[in-house]
């Protein structure tokens, strides 16, 4: 048996130990002995292995829209206008409140 793997699922969390097995006439046989009672029922989580060109293509794609759109204005994107603008809307709001 080889390394433990987490699965989120909902508020709960199961810890699983990852088992080779050999799928043969539609059953899943161990490829060594593991403890479990009989009848137990277990979850089969199979990997899907996805070529790394084909991420390469997804990301190219995803990186030509980079930069297509536009606020119109020139500092939209500057941490130092965006952080004054939130001081001041934050110190405004702070006002009607008082």
């Amino acid at each position: 048996m080889a390394e433990y793997r987490e699965f989120a699922e909902g508020d709960e969390i199961t810890v699983g130990k990852v088992i080779e097995a050999v799928y043969e006439k539609g059953v899943f046989r161990p490829k060594k002995p593991i403890a479990l009672e009989e009848g137990q029922i277990v979850r089969i989580i199979l990997p899907e292995v996805i070529q790394t060109s084909y991420i390469g293509q997804i990301d190219k794609r995803l990186r030509q829209h980079f930069g297509a759109w536009s606020s119109g204005n020139p500092n939209f994107a500057n941490n130092d206008s965006i952080d004054n603008d939130l001081e001041s809307e934050y110190a405004s709001s702070n006002e009607r409140e008082s």
